[in-house]
Protein backbone atom coordinates (compact mmCIF):
# COMPACT_ATOMS: atom_id res chain seq x y z
CA UNK A 1 0.00 0.00 0.00
CA UNK A 2 1.15 3.19 -1.03
CA UNK A 3 -1.00 4.83 1.84
CA UNK A 4 1.61 6.89 3.74
CA UNK A 5 1.17 4.18 6.83
CA UNK A 6 4.73 4.95 7.64
CA UNK A 7 4.46 8.50 9.07
CA UNK A 8 5.22 7.24 12.55
CA UNK A 9 1.50 7.53 13.46
CA UNK A 10 -1.23 5.75 14.50
CA UNK A 11 -3.90 4.50 11.67
CA UNK A 12 -6.77 2.00 11.64
CA UNK A 13 -7.03 -0.80 9.37
CA UNK A 14 -10.45 -2.75 8.76
CA UNK A 15 -10.47 -6.12 6.58
CA UNK A 16 -14.44 -7.03 6.03
CA UNK A 17 -15.42 -10.00 4.35
CA UNK A 18 -18.82 -11.29 3.55
CA UNK A 19 -18.75 -15.45 3.02
CA UNK A 20 -22.01 -15.63 0.65
CA UNK A 21 -20.44 -13.39 -1.87
CA UNK A 22 -17.09 -13.81 -0.98
CA UNK A 23 -16.45 -10.09 -0.73
CA UNK A 24 -13.63 -8.99 0.85
CA UNK A 25 -12.08 -5.07 1.35
CA UNK A 26 -9.51 -3.62 3.22
CA UNK A 27 -10.14 0.03 4.73
CA UNK A 28 -7.26 2.22 5.62
CA UNK A 29 -8.73 5.33 8.09
CA UNK A 30 -11.57 4.60 6.68
CA UNK A 31 -11.09 4.80 3.19
CA UNK A 32 -11.62 1.83 0.96
CA UNK A 33 -8.00 0.33 -0.20
CA UNK A 34 -9.10 -2.26 -2.51
CA UNK A 35 -11.76 -4.79 -2.64
CA UNK A 36 -11.63 -8.59 -4.24
CA UNK A 37 -14.71 -10.78 -5.14
CA UNK A 38 -15.18 -14.21 -4.60
CA UNK A 39 -12.36 -14.50 -1.96
CA UNK A 40 -13.38 -17.98 -0.19
CA UNK A 41 -17.40 -17.93 -1.04
CA UNK A 42 -19.04 -19.94 1.07
CA UNK A 43 -15.82 -20.75 3.84
CA UNK A 44 -16.93 -20.28 7.55
CA UNK A 45 -14.32 -19.20 10.53
CA UNK A 46 -14.92 -21.68 13.17
CA UNK A 47 -14.94 -19.72 17.19
CA UNK A 48 -12.72 -19.23 19.41
CA UNK A 49 -9.91 -18.70 16.25
CA UNK A 50 -6.75 -16.78 16.25
CA UNK A 51 -6.15 -13.77 14.28
CA UNK A 52 -2.41 -12.59 14.22
CA UNK A 53 -1.44 -9.43 13.01
CA UNK A 54 2.53 -8.35 12.88
CA UNK A 55 4.11 -11.23 13.46
CA UNK A 56 5.79 -14.52 12.05
CA UNK A 57 4.12 -17.47 12.82
CA UNK A 58 6.31 -20.48 12.58
CA UNK A 59 3.60 -22.66 13.78
CA UNK A 60 -0.35 -22.62 15.38
CA UNK A 61 -0.04 -20.53 18.98
CA UNK A 62 4.07 -19.99 18.61
CA UNK A 63 6.21 -17.53 16.65
CA UNK A 64 9.92 -18.03 16.56
CA UNK A 65 12.49 -15.39 15.73
CA UNK A 66 15.57 -14.65 16.18
CA UNK A 67 15.62 -17.19 19.71
CA UNK A 68 13.10 -16.14 20.81
CA UNK A 69 9.61 -17.28 21.57
CA UNK A 70 6.15 -15.67 21.57
CA UNK A 71 2.68 -17.52 22.57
Amino acid sequence: LSSGLHDNGWHHLCLTWKSTNGKACLYVDGTSMMCVDDYQTGQTIAANGSFILGQEQDSFGIVVTNGLIYC
